[in-house]
């Protein structure tokens, strides 16, 4: 948007007609400087909040215990789980919402195991015995 202002006063004729179009101008680019900050601002902690990559859990991944493998989950995958499948013990990362009977069997392809989801660093270190 420019502005175009003329002055008036005898004592000062009209030199420099855009001088106070560049003040106006300048002002609106201050404004519009203010807004992208606040905008970047605004993105960056999106970004932080859904990217943070220093709140991923790990957790033991195997498919025999003793388990020394540690791995960072990836994104969608908040909790570890243990699943004793009768012959074998599995250790790896999974989601947390999907921590049911039907998920866990339907993914693992069995109808008798047990098994033992958490949400913390490592939790995953013992194989699922039934108790806790």
């Amino acid at each position: 948007m420019l502005i175009e202002v003329n002055f008036l006063d005898s004592e000062h004729p009209a030199q420099n007609p855009n001088l106070l179009t560049l003040q106006v101008n300048k002002e609106t680019l201050s404004e519009k400087m203010k807004s992208l900050f606040v905008s970047a601002l605004l993105i960056a902690f999106v970004l932080v909040l859904f990217c943070q990559s220093g709140s991923a859990v790990k957790c033991y991944k195997c498919a025999r215990g003793p388990c020394k493998k540690i791995v960072t989950c990836p994104a969608g995958k908040d909790a570890c789980i243990a699943v004793n499948l009768g012959t074998k013990n599995v250790f790896d990362c999974w989601k947390y919402s999907e921590c049911n009977l039907d998920k866990v069997g339907t993914y693992y392809k069995s109808e008798s195991f047990g098994f033992r989801c958490c949400t913390g660093n490592l939790c995953n270190d013992k194989a699922y015995s039934g108790s806790g």
